[in-house]
């Protein structure tokens, strides 16, 4: 059997900044959630809270005021990390991450994702990429 390191990846994934993830939490609203990268299969974030794996979840990704989509996802995966100075302020500033030690990163495979959200994904890494390039001078 392959291990998972040995297994190359389908599809793309970016690390991007300009992106905003929350997700629905029933009728409290919606929670912020720190993205590591993004791809138009799944994402990988970050998250204090302990979920169940294959929980279905409903996701807002904000690309801009005017770009936002709503995709379902499933978590696939989940690995504990150590936070490092877990009982400073600067850890209490964050929206929806705890002083607590344990946070988690979870794979995220989108359900159906839709036409418009993957094309627009990668309409605006081309373009942000081209942007840097440009400032660059290459």
């Amino acid at each position: 059997m392959k291990t998972l390191t040995e297994i190359p990846r389908k599809t793309l994934r970016y690390k991007r900044s300009d992106i905003s993830i929350s997700y629905r939490n029933g009728i409290l609203g919606s929670k912020k959630l720190e993205l590591l990268n993004i791809g138009q299969q799944g994402m990988l974030i970050k998250l204090a809270s302990n979920l169940k794996l294959h929980k279905r979840m409903n996701f807002i990704i904000k690309f801009d005021e005017e770009r936002k989509f709503e995709l379902t996802g499933n978590i696939v995966s989940k690995a504990t990390t150590q936070r490092r100075n877990a009982g400073k302020l600067e850890a209490a500033k964050q929206p929806f991450i705890s002083t607590h030690s344990s946070v988690y990163h979870y794979g995220v495979y989108f359900n159906e994702a839709d036409d418009n959200f993957k094309s627009y994904l990668l309409k605006s890494n081309i373009e942000k990429r081209l942007n840097l390039r440009a400032l660059k001078g290459v």
